[in-house]
């Protein structure tokens, strides 16, 4: 029995000490996000637009500066273009929608319409089926604004050291199971599924300790 007690123990105090430094790096990032700034450029009658919408990456949360974001590498590559920016940290899915469909009328149209959306969907555990049906609204909602539409979430949230055991398997396979989703239902709409599952950033995930 004295060898059970200590094996449970030290099973106690690794759980604990895993949430404590999950939490304290929770509240780190949520107090980093408060300070992130979208890139935008506003040109009027410009002869390229660009639409960037979604979480926290589209915001660019853990770049150095704003022009270091996805938005922001755009912009550098297409000089002369309007980056519009829809980002927002915590953002997920069924919200996305909901911005879409509230902006549209005032946004216009672009030439390409780039959503980054679905990890917090992934972390935070929505329902599968909502994940599909959101996923679906907003590639309706999106169709008449950009005849060119790219989305993507993330890779593998699972490999980040952010994750303790076993949470860490939980997101994976969450990412996993979102992923499925995003390849058939992107697919059926005509629009881009940009897969980063399996790429260089799960080892960036995976390397990156926080």
């Amino acid at each position: 029995m004295g060898y059970i007690a200590l094996i449970l123990t030290l099973i106690l105090v690794y759980v604990a000490v895993s949430y404590a430094r999950f939490r304290a790096n929770v509240t780190r990032g949520i107090e980093i996000g408060k300070y992130a700034v979208p890139f935008e450029r506003r040109i009027p009658a410009a002869e390229k637009r660009i639409l960037f919408a979604g979480d926290s990456t589209v915001v660019g949360m853990g770049a150095q500066n704003p022009t270091l974001s996805t938005a922001g590498r755009c912009g550098a590559d297409h000089p002369n273009a309007e980056i519009i920016n829809l980002g927002k940290n915590g953002r997920r899915l069924a919200e996305m929608v909901e911005t879409i469909r509230s902006e549209k009328e005032r946004l216009g149209k672009f030439d390409i319409a780039v959503f980054q959306i679905g990890a917090n969907d992934v972390t935070h555990l929505t329902p599968l089926p909502e994940v599909e049906k959101s996923l679906k609204e907003l590639l309706e909602e999106v169709a008449p604004l950009a005849p060119k539409i790219l989305i993507l979430h993330s890779g593998d949230l699972g490999r980040s050291p952010i994750f303790p055991w076993p949470i860490s398997w939980i997101i994976s396979a969450r990412t996993r199971a979102v992923r499925d989703i995003y390849l058939r239902i992107v697919q059926q709409s005509g629009a881009h599924y940009v897969d980063l599952y399996g790429a260089k950033v799960d080892d960036e995930f995976h390397t990156d300790k926080v």
